[in-house]
Formats: structure tokens, sequence, C-alpha cells
């Protein structure tokens, strides 16, 4: 339903008219230009496009440029996306509406292509060839050049990261060199074969590979690198005047065993030897403590919380007061601070976790504009029994200090793929999907800004385990996940598609329940009935890829490193005018 409904059984006069009754009994279009901007300024492309078909006057509202400036805003903002990545002053309005519509435009592609759970099964979509497969209309090549201040060769490229946006792409190759590429904001641009920005690294491997971050003043790019001994953020501003990496803060570290960080314009994050350690590198102060997990897959932070994804479940902690780095910091991280125990914890609907599909740090700060997903990769049947289902009804339950969590009503059972075999045991693989959800109402004090919210839980078979470790989780908006993973010949990228519109999930706030004895019926928060559309879909990759596969849902491209190191950058939606 558009934001806008408007009688299809307008006057005939509906046009912007200056007959005073007719503008009189027009309802919206009594409304002066400007004002119907204004109002047009909170409506997405969609409902834009959708009042555009109504009558000639709205046509002529829309076909105004600041509602298109306005829109791919709007839908930056929503959705996280690097916002200079669009020269607005410098595009045209039907660059504007075609840039605003991309990601809608990727998505239809999605569905066309895809396959339910009814269809046949993830591998047989990966190894086939048919026409079902969307196909790029673009394939560029990234052909460097020698930055002039770098002697030696930039050797092969090893990995890469797509900005959201799809305009900026940070690369590492073999020689230690981080770069910044342009690709251009539409796929009929040429890649410039100059590097935007180059920082050689120096001696050392790197543990991970290039992650990114929106500086504070949204103009800039965060950068973060870690190798052996040491952690460093970079700044570069890729369309100013000079471009050139500047190494913000740094911070000695030994790693050893398994280690996770997520880091913000602010914060870093990082889990190691069971300690935790948040960072504030731009003020320099730190904190760490002992917790209990032993293996965590992934952290998202908040204003005040962090959220921990380990073997078992969600675990909340509330961050202790900072404390000056110099005062108290050595490598590796020490407790300064007693064993922190989870404020919150809840369980995973599945009975044996494999992995948490990865998430870039990009996606997972927390705030009011953009929510988080996890998907949690599994095998064995939902922990929720029915002895559970009749003890809760259809509640949500949060069970305070003894963690527990039921959700009967998401899986049915009725509705799921017929494939169970797979490689493990001969059970099947199951994803759970979650969002961190803001809560409306806290019924005691303490607890967290944010609660994990299960949104979708599915069996999709066996035929994905072989490959699970290359999973990972691309939010494409408040409705929509993405979860996209390659196909083992290398020749596809498969998608896993849940389109959240109209399927009865909610997607604002939520109150909280808890099991306490002092809870009320009325605090029950009730799943919704209707299950989202799961959908995968194939995407033909060009070359065979040896590195990681990136894709920004939004400007719908995918880029990969084959096995030569060259980077192919694919684009799945036609540019303006073809």
């Amino acid at each position: 339903m558009p934001l806008f409904a408007v009688k299809q059984s307008a006057h005939p006069e509906c046009a912007i008219s200056n007959n005073a009754a007719c503008r009189r009994s027009a309802g919206i279009l009594s409304l002066p230009l400007d004002t119907l901007i204004q109002v047009l300024s909170f409506a997405n492309p969609q409902d834009i496009i959708a009042v555009r078909k109504t009558c000639r006057a709205l046509m002529i509202a829309t076909c105004q440029r600041i509602v298109w400036i306005n829109a791919l805003r709007l839908i930056c903002a929503q959705r996280g996306i690097y916002t200079r990545s669009f020269p607005v002053k410098e595009m045209s309005l039907v660059q504007l509406e075609h840039a605003a519509t991309t990601p809608f435009r990727f998505t239809s592609l999605l569905r066309h292509s895809s396959r339910s759970q009814k269809s046949p099964s993830p591998t047989a979509a990966a190894n086939s060839t048919s026409s079902s497969s969307a196909q790029p209309v673009a394939i560029r090549l990234l052909q460097p050049r020698l930055p002039r201040d770098f002697a030696g060769d930039i050797g092969i490229f090893e990995s890469s990261y797509l900005v959201p946006g799809g305009r900026f792409l940070l690369t590492r190759s073999s020689r230690n060199l981080l770069q910044v590429w342009d690709l251009g904001y539409s796929a009929d641009m040429m890649i410039k074969p100059e590097s935007v920005a180059s920082h050689h690294l120096g001696d050392g491997e790197l543990q991970f590979d290039p992650d990114a971050q929106i500086t504070q003043d949204g103009e800039g790019l965060l950068v973060f690198l870690a190798s052996e001994n040491v952690f460093r953020i970079f700044e570069v501003y890729p369309l100013s005047e000079s471009p050139s990496f500047r190494k913000v803060a740094s911070i000695d570290v030994v790693l050893g065993g398994r280690c996770v960080y997520v880091f913000t314009s602010t914060l870093i994050i990082f889990y190691m030897n069971r300690r935790l350690t948040v960072w504030d590198y731009v003020e320099d102060n730190i904190v760490s403590w002992t917790i209990r997990s032993a293996q965590v897959w992934d952290i998202a932070v908040s204003n005040s919380h962090i959220t921990l994804l380990d073997q078992g479940g969600f675990s909340i902690y509330k961050i202790p007061p900072l404390r000056p780095r110099a005062q108290v910091y050595q490598a590796p991280p020490q407790a300064y601070v007693s064993p922190q125990v989870p404020l919150l914890s809840v369980q995973y609907p599945i009975s044996s976790v494999v992995k948490v599909a990865d998430n870039w740090s990009w996606y997972t700060s927390v705030n009011d504009n953009r929510p988080v997903h996890f998907d949690v990769l599994g095998i064995g049947l939902p922990i929720a029994s029915s002895e559970a289902a009749s003890s809760s009804g259809s509640s949500y339950i949060y069970s305070l200090n003894n963690p527990s969590y039921s959700d009967p009503d998401v899986v049915d059972s009725d509705s799921l793929d017929d494939d169970n075999t797979g490689t493990n045991g001969g059970e099947a693989l199951i994803i759970a999907r979650y969002t961190l959800k803001k809560v409306k109402n806290h019924p005691r004090d303490g607890l967290p800004e944010y609660m994990p919210v299960l949104v979708e839980h599915v069996r999709l078979g066996g035929h994905l385990q072989p490959n699970v470790d290359n999973a990972r989780s691309i939010r494409t908006g408040s409705r929509d996940l993405v979860l996209m993973w390659p196909s083992m010949q290398g020749k596809k990228l498969l998608v896993y598609y849940s389109d959240l519109e109209g399927s009865g999930q909610t997607t604002g706030d939520v109150p909280l329940t808890d099991s306490s004895p002092d809870r009320h019926d009325s605090d029950e928060v009730r799943p919704p009935r209707t299950r989202p559309r799961p959908r995968i879909a194939s995407l033909e990759i060009s070359g065979m890829f040896s590195g990681e596969v990136i894709c920004c849902p939004f400007a719908g491209r995918v880029c990969s490193i084959d096995e030569q190191g060259t980077i192919h950058v694919m684009d799945y939606v036609r540019p303006v005018g073809s």
C-alpha cells in the first residue's frame, strides 16, 4: 500500500488547475507544489513511483529533482549506505531516480531468478546452467597502475572490501599495499586505473581482511587492520582534493587463539582468550573483563551494551566505565574489572550451531535507523518442544538469570523442505534469523536497550553444509535479509533471500517479556503467524574466483578476485539508457 492513497475516480481536472472549486475538492492536490515536495520527502522510492501514476499533478511533483535527491538520501540513511558514493549535485534527474531505485531493481532480479524451498535443492541451483541464474549486464576488470610513490610492484590482490554504496573498493595486495579505488556509481563508468589513495603497511602478516566504517562526520572512511601484534585504524577521505590514508590510532596486542572484533566510529570491541575488551580509540580509554564464553562467533554494539553470539546463544553485557589506557593497559589485555555476568541470555532454537554467518562491522553497530541482523546456521531439531509450546502459548519468553527461549510458532514443520538429508548425521541445515530490536518498555531498570528477536527459522536441507564457512549476511533493508555464499564450483554466488515485506513480521520496537512470577499475560509478545517467503537465487560470476566474493545489494554489484589475483567488477542492474 503506497504512503499516499489517491482515488482512481478523480475529477477530470485533477491536473494542476486554476479552478478554485476543483482545487478545494481535490484533497492532497490542493497543496502547493513546495508542500507536496515536502510530503514526498518522507516517501520511499517505490511510493513515489506509485504516486506518479495517479494523476498529472502528482506526476509533475514527483519529477522534481529535489524529490529524488531526498529519496536517495532517505534510502541511504535507512540502509546505512555511504552517502558520498553519489555526487548528487552532479547527477541528472534520471540518474538520481535510477540510483534510488537500484536496490529495488536488484531485489526484483533476485525474485525473478529465485527458487522456493519446494523447488530443487541449493546444490541443483548451484550446478544448474539454466537461464534462471542472473547474468551480469556489465563486467569490468580492475587493471591497476603502480602508484608513483611506491617502489616495486603492487603484487596481486589478496583481499578486498566493497564499501556499502558500491562505488569505493578497498584492497590489500600481496605486497601489503592498502589502496582505495573508485569504481563509479554506475555500470557504464570506466574504472580509473590509478587508486584514489594508497599506503604501504610494512612487513607483517595481516590476520583479517580490511574492514571499514564511516567517520563521525559522515564524509570519510575508517579502515581497520589487524596484524599479529597491533591493531591499526586509518582514515581516508576519498573525495578530498588529495586523498591519503592517515593513521588515527593503534594498540599493541598479542593474538593467541580465536579473536573476534567489531569496530565503530569510536570503539573497537574484541574478544580473545575469554576476555572482552572495549577500547575507545578516540578518547584512548579502555576496559577489559573476563567472560564465560569459550567460543564467540560475532559481536554487536549499541550505545551502552554489547551483544555476544557464542556457541549457545546471545549474551548481553552492559559496558563498564572505561579508564585511560595509559594507566591500565598492557598486551595481552588483562582483566581490569571483575568478571561480568550477562544481563540477559537468549538460547538459539537449534540444538547444534555450526556457525554464525559473517557480518561486517559496518552492519553490526546498532542504532535506531539501522537494525542489525544475524544468521545462525546449525544442524538438528529445534529446541522448542510441544511441552514448551503448551506451557508458553505463542509468546517469546525471556527468562532472566535462568536463560531460556521458546518460539514454538515460528517453525511450521508442514511447510519445510521435505529433503531432510544432510552431511552431518543425516540432519538438515537450519537457518535461524535474528534481528536486534529496540525495547519499547523496560519492566525493570538495568535491562538492555536492544533484544534479539527471531524473525525466521527455516530448514534448507543439508546441501549447504560443505560451503557454510563462506556464508555472509548482508542486510539490504529493514525488511529484506540476504545470506550469500559462493558455490563449490566457484562459478555462482548463491543468495538466500527473505522478503519480510507483507509477511506480518514486525519491524518496529518490541516490548520486553520475562518469565518472572510478576509477568502478566498482557506483556506477552505475540510472534507473527505468517512466515517470510524464502527464496534461493543464483548470480553468475565472471572467472574462477579464489578469494572472497563481496556484494553490495544496494548497487546490485559484485566483486571477486580470480585465481590470477585480478578483480572482476560485475553489475546486475542495467545502467541509465541501456
